[in-house]
């Protein structure tokens, strides 16, 4: 919770920062190396099945401080060349997945009885403090600037360090690994994605709805106000609000239905990248909020789902094959937010808006699944 206070913080200023020294160009290169990082994500997920996750928990939020702290640095001393500064947003991003994808790997270790109360339970945790974050980071800049904001992010990075360290402390580890080689590990994900009817819909959906991150929506908040003052940042606490509404709905269910959740965040996704298309600043906020909740929603679904149907001793590599597909679509995305300047917004939001029908359909082709939809009716009877 302390480490994504920090996290949520920066995500909110860091854009904003980057903006003001090398222009829109950097925001549109901060979603393209969020995408870019994806293409690694197999061989993250295959090598944390082979090797245990705790070496990647730790390797991940080192990497991931040391690569911020490089490109905040070099804000001091004028412009990076935009190659460089791509490189060190891959490697934040890249380190990122290794400690997500180490954690969540973790908690089917630590919670073995209650592996989908336990994702649940850090999802809320998760999408809760995400709304204090950008309200601390307006707070410490406006009383400090942003050097005692830097100090209060690196600190915070140390956080969940100090926490497994206390967990492990005479505690028996039993760890589940996968057998062979990463490249093994790998292919055993692939095989279980073939095989399952339900993990390839899975996959098709989270693809598509990857493709409209958060953190897209961070850089249009980013595109309209350009600087780090109040209005940006409480708007992006407003939809960090709105995605922990949307992680609320899911986590507070007592089962899991799936065909009710995945129509639920379809059609908000798409009624949401609709309100986003009118030329108006409440508009914007509304539109916001309503994908802030589908986004809350369809990702609490994604990371339920994919522990109810991955095996465990592959459940890295299943996430790393689907962060790969995912990052093809994200990449495309940015690439189009890098040419905003030349097709204006409109544009893009109509862009965006193929992609929420696109992401409606194969919700529903996902809710046709025989599994989901002899589940949903056992569910009404």
């Amino acid at each position: 919770m302390i480490n994504n206070i920090g996290e949520t913080a920066f995500v909110g200023v860091a854009p904003l920062l980057l903006v003001q020294v090398y222009g829109p160009a950097a925001v549109a290169l901060s979603v393209v190396a969020t995408a870019v990082s994806g293409l690694l994500a197999p061989f993250v997920g295959a090598a944390i099945d082979m090797r245990g996750w705790r070496m990647f928990f730790y390797i991940g939020l080192a990497a991931q401080s040391a690569s911020i702290l490089a490109v905040v640095a070099s804000l001091a001393v004028g412009r990076l060349p935009l190659a460089l500064l791509g490189i060190l947003l891959v490697v934040n991003a890249t380190a990122s997945i290794s400690y997500l994808s180490a954690w969540k790997v973790g908690l089917n270790e630590l919670f073995p009885d209650f592996r989908r109360r336990a994702r649940g339970t850090l999802n809320t945790l998760f999408y809760m403090t995400g709304v204090i974050g950008p309200l601390a980071a307006f707070g410490i800049i406006s009383v400090n600037g942003v050097t005692l904001f830097l100090v209060f992010y690196v600190v915070t990075s140390f956080a969940p360090v100090v926490a497994l360290l206390r967990i492990d402390r005479g505690r028996p580890r039993t760890v589940s690994r996968a057998d062979g080689t990463a490249m093994a590990a790998l292919a055993a994900g692939v095989t279980a994605i073939r095989g399952s009817t339900v993990l390839r819909r899975l996959l098709l959906l989270r693809c598509l709805a990857s493709a409209l991150p958060t953190t897209l929506i961070g850089a249009l908040i980013v595109l309209r106000f350009e600087s780090y003052a109040a209005a940006p940042l409480l708007i992006l606490a407003v939809s960090n609000v709105t995605v922990y509404v949307g992680n609320q709905y899911v986590s507070r269910m007592a089962d899991f239905p799936e065909a009710r959740i995945v129509l639920v965040y379809g059609t908000l996704g798409l009624a949401g990248i609709a309100i986003l298309n009118i030329d108006n600043l409440y508009a914007f906020v509304i539109g916001v909020a309503i994908f802030g909740i589908a986004t809350g929603v369809g990702l609490s679904h994604y990371v339920l789902a994919v522990v109810v149907y991955s095996p465990t001793q592959v459940y890295g590599s299943i996430g790393g094959v689907v962060g790969l597909a995912s990052s093809v679509l994200g990449i495309a995305v940015g690439l189009v937010l890098s040419m905003v300047d030349m097709i204006g917004l409109t544009a893009f939001y109509l862009i965006l808006t193929l992609l929420a029908l696109a992401t409606f359909a194969a919700a529903i082709r996902y809710i046709r699944t025989p599994e989901i939809s002899s589940a949903a009716l056992v569910s009404e009877q």
